[in-house]
């Protein structure tokens, strides 16, 4: 993801910007608009990353399975090395890492 925007100086909490500070305008006074080919903000997303987004959609699990898991942590079926070996083996298989 790619994000452009104003190159603004960071502002410590608490601090306030000039232009907050600016006196209220009284009635009848035209505000300023900033000029048309003013640089915007923008973000890009890569075909990447819209393509990770796709496929974690898909693998989510469901509230039943989720549970199950839950449980099984809780009760220490996954403290072995041979399970976290099988596990291992599993999340390199699947190409996340």
């Amino acid at each position: 993801m790619k994000m452009n925007g104003p190159k603004d100086p960071i502002i410590p909490a608490g601090g306030v910007r000039e232009a907050a500070q600016a006196p209220a305008r009284s009635r009848g006074q035209v505000e300023e608009q900033p000029p048309r080919n003013a640089a915007r903000d923008s973000v890009s997303i890569s075909a990447e990353a819209r393509q990770l987004a796709e496929h974690a959609s898909e693998s989510t699990l469901s509230p039943e399975r989720t549970a199950e898991i839950r449980r099984k942590i809780l009760d220490g079926a996954y403290n072995s090395a041979e399970m976290a070996g099988e596990v291992a083996k599993r999340i390199l298989a699947s190409g996340d890492v």
